[in-house]
């Protein structure tokens, strides 16, 4: 999708409590239902 890797890379710029490998956790397995929090108010 245009601007997908722009996206993740300002998500991870901004929100330094994201786990490194949040994309390839919540992409896998492709098309399934796959919930995450990546990023708390506690963070």
């Amino acid at each position: 999708m245009i601007g997908f890797s722009d996206l993740a890379r300002e998500i991870e710029v901004r929100f330094k409590g994201i786990p490194s490998g949040w994309y390839e956790t919540v992409m896998q397995p492709p098309f399934a239902t796959n919930q995450r929090v990546l990023w708390g108010r506690g963070n």
